[in-house]
C-alpha cells in the first residue's frame, strides 16, 4: 500500500482503514486499483498481490455492466460522494448483494487524487436504494441498515477522537465549534464544553479578527478541501501558537461543517527564524572581517574566495577562480605544500594549522597563517576549506620584538582559548573548535545543552549568581573563574569574561571567552613572576585606539590614552582630533585627513607629533582607516603607539648609517644590500656608473624586479642559492641588465643579503678577442689543410684520369691487335677484361677525388650520383629530400663541404652500418640555418660509446670552418643519424 493514495494529513488513519470491517478499495480515474484492505480480501477472496495495479472491472466481481460500474465511479467524482446497491460475487462464484459507497479524494490544489469505494454485504431484506447523497448522515438512505451505519460512524469517530493530530469540526456559517478531539483540548487548554460554547473567532488574536471574517466569507469556497495556511491561535492561558491548518467540507448532523487538521509549527518557525539570523550573522563575519576564507574542489582548484581575499593578496576573483591553490606559493615552500595537500586529501574533517608565503599581485611575498580542513565529504560544504589571515608585518618585526613574540606565540599557539555562545535560556548555540580539545566534549554532545552542565557542584551558586548579573546588565563584560569537568572526569579551571550581547542585532547571544588556567591554579606560586610581567605589559602598555565621528570629533579612547598623553577622557571626548597636534605637523595631519576621507576602507599610515598635557612633545606612529561607510562601525579608527624613544634611536642610527654610507661609498666595488624579502635597502654611487641610474630610486624595490629571472637568470639563481644555503658564493657572468661582465661575491646575513661586484667587461673583451683570434687561426689552418687536400685529390684524380687511363687504353688497343696473331686468344681476352675493370675502378676513384663542378651538375645530381655509385652497389636504398629554398642559398664552398660530408658518411655506412636504407635531407631553418640530416636504419650503437674516427673528425673539421655544429643520434638496433647545421 502506498501512503500517497491519501491526503498527507490523513496518513495516520491508514492502519485504521486497513483494520476496518468494511471492504475498502482505492482506484484512480481509470479504475486502476491502488489499495485493497483486508476486509476486501475476505469479501472477494482475492489477495492484495492479485489486485493492485489491475482494473477493478477486469476482476469480474460485478454482475453489472462495465458502463454501470464506471457510472458509479464518475458520479462520485462529479458529486463528491455516491451510494448505490450492486450485485457482486467472489472468486468462488458465490453471488451476493452489497452496498457501495463511492467518494472522491482531492489534494490541496483541488486535483483529484483517488476514488474510495466502500463495500458492505447486505441481506436481501435490507436493500439499499440507489440515490445521491451529500453528507455522512445516511439515515434516510440506508433505511433498515442502521446498525451498519452506526458501526461506520463509530469507526470514524474513534479515528477522530484518537488522532495524533489536533482536530475539530466547526459550523461553516457561524464558525461555532461542533466537536473537538482530545489532542486539541490538550493543546489549547480549553475543556470540551468550553470549546462547544465558543467560535473560531474566540481563539484568534484581536488583530486577526477582520482577516478571519474576510477569509471565511470570501475565500472559503475557493479553498475547498485545501490547506489554508498558517494562522495565529490563542490558548486559554493567553499564549500564542502558530498553526498550519488543512480543512475539508463535511456534513455533520445534517448541517454543512468543516473538519480541520491542526499542525503546531510555532517551534519550527522560531527555529527557521533563528537559523536565518545565524546565517546573516556568520555571513557578516566572513564578508566584513579581515580573515580570508577560500574553498577548493577535489583537484585543489579555487571555487570560492571571501571578499577580503583580494584585499590581502591583490589578485581578483577573475584572475584566480579555477586556478590551482598552489599557483602563487613561494618556490621554497612549494614542495612542502604539495606533500601537505597530498596528505590532507586522505584526512577528512581534520583541521590543521598552516603558514606559508604567497606571491602578492604587486610582486612581493606575504606570510599567511590559518587552518585548513578537507570537508569534501561534509554535506552542504563538499570542499576543502582554508581560513587564513595576513601575518606579514608580524614576521617582519620578529627580530625587534623577539622576546615579546616568544611569549605571545606561547600564549596564542599553545593556548586553548575558547569562545562559547548561548541563547537567552543559557543553551549552548556555538563553540569554537578548541572547545573539544580543552574539555573533550564534542559539539554534538554540547550544542543545545545548558551552560552549567558539567560544572563543578561547588561553583553552582557562583555561576548562577554571575549569570543572573550578566542577564540584568547587557553589554557589560564580567570576569568568570570556575571549574568544569573534562569528559574523562578530570577537573579544568576556566578563566575568562562573559558579556550579554542579546540586544546586539549582529550577535544576539551571550558570549563567553575563556581559557584553561588549570596549571596556573595548581602552580600559582611558580607563575607569580611571569604573571606580574604579563600584567605590567597589559596595564602599562602605550598602544592606543581612538575612534572619531565624521566631523573628526573624539568619541572613544582606549584606557591607555590618558596614561600616554596625560589628557583625561573628560577633556578629550567630543573634541577635535587635531586639537593637540604639534604646530609644525598640522599641515601634514590635515593632508592625511583629506586622504583618509577620500579613501574609505584603506589603512593610511601616519607619523606625527602631539603635545602631552605637561607640555612635552611625543612622536606617534600608527594607521588610520575610514570606516564611516561600514554600518557596523560608522567611525574613523586610529591605532597608534608612542615612538618617541624610537625616533631618538633612529637619529642615533642615522649618524651611524651616515658613517657606514661614507665607508661604503669609498670602496671601488658596487655595493647592494637586500633584506630577507629581497627588497633593496641600500645601493652605493658606484652602481650609478654601472646602471646609469640614480641608486636612490632603487630603494624599496624588489631585487628580482631589477635582476629578474628572465633577463639575468644566473644572478637570480646565485642570489636564491645564497639565501637558501646561507653560504657566500662568488660569481662571474654577463648581466643583461647592466650590459656588462661583472664578478664579485654574495654574502648572507641574519638581516638579508649583501652583494659586492665590479665591472670586468674590458678584461672579458680582451679574453674573448684572444679566443676569437685563436679560433680564427685554427679555422685558417683547417681550411688551408682541407684546401690542400682537395687540390691534392684533384691532381691525383686528373693524373689517374689523364695518364693511367691513357696507358690502359693503349694497352687494350695493342692486345686487340694481338688477337689477330696465332697466340692464346683466351689469355688476351682475360687481359682485356681486367684492364677494363681497372679503367672503371680508376674512373670511380677519379670521380671521388675530383671536386664536383656545380656549374655542370646540380647539388641534387651530385648527391644522387654518390648514392648510385657508393650505396646502390652495396644494396642500400637511397631517399633524397632537398628543399629548394635550402639548395638555392648554397654557394660553392658550403656546397663542396656538404658534398664531402655526404661522401664521408656514405663511406661509414657502407663499412659499418649494415643498413638497407638511407635518408638524406636538407632544409632551411628560421631563414638563417642550413640543416642536413643523414639517417640509416642500420645496427646503430650506444650513444655513450661513440668514438670519432677519421671520417667523423673530417666531418667535424669541415663544419667548424663555417661555425657550424654536428649532432649524433643513435641507439643499438635503432640506426644512426648525423645532423649538421651550418649558418648562412
Amino acid at each position: 500500500m502506498k501512503n500517497t493514495l491519501l491526503h498527507p494529513e490523513t496518513n495516520f488513519i491508514i492502519q485504521s482503514i486497513e483494520d476496518c470491517s468494511d471492504a475498502i478499495v482505492y482506484t484512480d480515474t481509470n479504475n486502476i486499483i491502488k489499495f485493497w484492505n483486508k476486509a476486501a480480501e475476505e469479501l472477494f477472496g482475492l489477495t492484495n498481490n492479485n489486485t493492485i495495479g489491475k482494473n477493478i472491472i477486469s476482476l469480474n466481481i460485478f454482475k453489472q455492466k462495465e458502463s454501470e460500474i464506471d457510472s458509479i465511479i464518475q458520479n462520485a467524482i462529479n458529486n463528491s460522494i455516491w451510494l448505490s446497491e450492486i450485485s457482486i460475487h467472489n472468486n468462488e462464484h458465490i453471488a451476493f448483494s452489497a452496498s457501495i459507497l463511492a467518494k472522491r479524494l482531492i489534494n490541496s490544489k483541488g486535483n483529484l487524487l483517488t476514488v474510495c469505494l466502500t463495500f458492505q454485504k447486505i441481506n436481501k431484506d435490507n436493500r439499499v436504494v440507489n440515490s445521491t447523497i451529500n453528507s455522512l448522515d445516511f439515515k434516510t438512505s440506508l433505511n433498515n441498515n442502521q446498525s451498519e451505519l452506526d458501526n461506520l460512524k463509530n469507526t470514524y469517530h474513534n479515528i477522530f477522537e484518537n488522532s495524533p493530530i489536533p482536530m475539530w469540526i466547526n459550523d461553516s456559517t457561524t464558525f461555532k465549534f461542533l466537536d473537538v478531539n482530545a489532542l486539541a483540548i490538550k493543546e489549547y487548554g480549553y475543556t470540551k464544553e468550553e470549546f462547544i460554547s465558543m467560535t473560531l473567532l474566540d481563539i484568534r488574536p484581536n488583530e486577526e479578527t477582520d482577516k478571519s471574517l474576510n477569509f471565511n466569507r470570501s475565500k472559503l469556497i475557493k479553498y475547498n478541501n485545501n490547506r489554508i495556511g498558517v494562522w495565529t491561535h490563542k490558548r486559554k492561558d493567553g499564549s500564542l501558537l502558530a498553526v498550519d491548518i488543512t480543512n475539508y467540507p463535511i456534513i455533520f448532523n445534517g448541517k454543512p461543517a468543516r473538519l480541520s487538521y491542526l499542525n503546531n509549527v510555532t517551534d519550527f518557525l522560531a527555529t527557521e527564524k533563528a537559523l536565518e539570523k545565524s546565517e546573516k550573522k556568520f555571513r557578516a563575519i566572513i564578508e566584513k572581517g579581515n580573515d580570508v576564507v577560500t574553498m577548493y574542489d577535489n583537484n585543489f582548484k579555487i571555487i570560492y574566495r571571501s571578499p577580503s581575499c583580494e584585499r590581502v593578496v591583490g589578485w581578483s576573483d577573475k584572475e584566480m577562480m579555477g586556478e590551482t591553490g598552489l599557483l602563487n606559493i613561494h618556490p621554497d615552500d612549494r614542495k612542502e605544500a604539495q606533500e601537505f595537500i597530498k596528505a590532507l586529501m586522505k584526512q577528512h574533517g581534520v583541521y590543521q594549522e598552516v603558514s606559508v608565503r604567497l606571491l602578492h599581485k604587486k610582486g612581493h611575498y606575504i606570510w599567511i597563517k590559518g587552518t585548513i580542513a578537507n570537508l569534501l565529504e561534509e554535506e552542504n560544504i563538499n570542499a576543502i576549506v582554508f581560513n587564513f589571515y595576513d601575518i606579514t608585518d608580524r614576521k617582519n618585526q620578529e627580530d625587534k620584538i623577539l622576546s615579546s613574540e616568544q611569549r605571545f606565540r606561547a600564549l596564542i599557539e599553545n593556548g586553548n582559548d575558547i569562545v562559547s555562545m548561548y541563547d537567552s535560556k543559557m543553551k549552548v548555540i556555538y563553540r569554537s573548535p578548541s572547545a573539544q580539545k580543552l574539555l573533550g566534549w564534542t559539539d554534538e554532545e554540547r550544542i543545545g545543552q545548558n551552560a552549567i552542565d558539567g560544572l563543578h557542584p561547588d561553583d553552582y551558586d557562583y555561576a548562577s549568581e554571575r549569570i543572573k548579573t550578566v542577564l540584568q546588565n547587557p553589554g557589560i563584560p564580567y570576569s568568570v573563574n570556575l571549574r568544569m569537568f573534562h569528559k574523562n572526569g578530570s577537573i579544568k579551571w576556566l578563566e575568562g569574561t562573559i558579556v550579554n550581547l542579546l540586544e546586539d542585532k549582529n550577535v544576539q547571544s551571550i558570549v563567553f571567552n575563556y581559557r584553561d588556567v588549570t596549571d596556573r591554579k595548581l602552580q600559582k606560586e611558580k607563575l607569580v613572576a611571569s604573571e606580574q610581567r604579563f600584567k605590567a605589559l597589559i596595564e602599562n602598555g602605550n598602544d592606543i585606539v581612538s575612534i572619531f565621528d565624521k566631523d573628526l570629533k573624539v568619541i572613544y579612547r582606549s584606557p591607555s590614552a590618558e596614561k600616554l598623553l596625560g589628557w583625561s577622557d573628560a577633556e578629550m571626548i567630543d573634541q577635535k582630533a587635531t586639537n593637540n597636534i604639534y604646530q609644525e605637523d598640522i599641515e601634514y595631519a590635515s593632508e592625511k585627513l583629506r586622504e583618509i576621507k577620500q579613501h574609505p576602507g584603506k589603512a593610511i599610515p601616519v607619523t606625527f607629533r602631539m603635545k602631552h598635557k605637561n607640555g612635552n612633545v611625543i612622536w606617534l606612529e600608527g594607521t588610520v582607516i575610514n570606516l564611516l561607510q561600514d554600518k557596523y562601525v560608522q567611525a574613523i579608527v586610529f591605532n597608534f603607539r608612542d615612538i618617541t624613544e624610537k625616533k631618538a634611536v633612529a637619529e642615533a642610527l642615522s649618524v651611524r648609517e651616515t658613517q657606514f654610507q661614507n665607508l661604503v661609498e669609498r670602496i671601488s666595488d658596487a655595493f647592494l644590500s637586500l633584506d630577507n624579502d629581497f627588497k633593496i635597502t641600500y645601493a652605493n654611487t658606484i652602481l650609478e656608473n654601472l646602471m646609469h641610474k640614480n641608486p636612490g630610486i632603487l630603494l624599496g624595490e624588489s631585487f628580482f624586479e631589477v635582476f629578474n629571472k628572465d633577463s639575468d637568470k644566473y644572478i637570480y639563481n646565485v642570489v636564491t642559492e645564497v639565501h637558501r644555503t646561507n653560504k657566500p658564493k662568488r660569481f662571474d657572468c654577463f648581466s643583461n641588465v647592466l650590459q656588462k661582465w661583472i664578478s664579485g661575491t654574495i654574502y648572507p646575513s641574519s638581516t638579508g643579503i649583501t652583494l659586492f661586484f665590479r665591472d670586468n667587461t674590458d678584461r672579458k673583451k680582451l679574453e674573448m678577442e684572444l679566443q676569437e683570434q685563436q679560433h680564427n687561426e685554427q679555422i685558417r689552418l683547417v681550411s688551408a689543410t682541407l684546401e690542400a687536400q682537395e687540390k691534392e685529390r684533384n691532381e691525383i684524380g686528373l693524373e689517374l684520369h689523364d695518364n693511367v687511363n691513357q696507358i690502359l687504353v693503349g694497352t687494350i688497343m695493342i692486345l686487340s691487335l694481338l688477337k689477330k696473331s696465332p697466340v692464346k686468344t683466351e689469355l688476351i681476352e682475360e687481359s682485356i677484361i681486367n684492364i677494363k675493370r681497372a679503367i672503371q675502378e680508376n674512373r670511380n676513384i677519379a670521380h671521388i677525388l675530383v671536386s664536383p663542378d656545380p656549374e655542370s651538375k646540380s647539388f641534387y645530381e651530385q648527391i644522387n650520383y654518390l648514392g648510385n655509385e657508393m650505396l646502390h652497389h652495396a644494396g642500400i636504398k637511397t631517399i633524397i629530400n632537398l628543399e629548394e629554398s635550402a639548395v638555392s642559398v648554397l654557394n660553392k664552398d658550403p656546397q663542396l663541404a656538404l658534398y664531402r660530408i655526404v661522401q664521408e658518411q656514405f663511406t661509414n655506412i657502407v663499412k659499418y652500418a649494415e643498413a638497407t636504407e638511407v635518408i638524406i635531407s636538407l632544409e632551411l631553418v628560421d631563414d638563417f640555418m642550413l640543416k642536413m640530416k643523414i639517417a640509416d636504419n642500420g645496427k646503430g650503437m650506444d650513444q655513450n660509446t661513440i668514438t670519432k674516427g677519421i671520417g667523423l673528425r673530417n666531418i667535424g673539421s669541415r663544419v667548424s670552418i663555417f661555425n657550424g655544429s654536428t649532432t649524433i643520434i643513435t641507439r643499438p638496433e635503432k640506426g644512426f643519424t648525423l645532423e649538421v647545421e651550418i649558418p648562412i
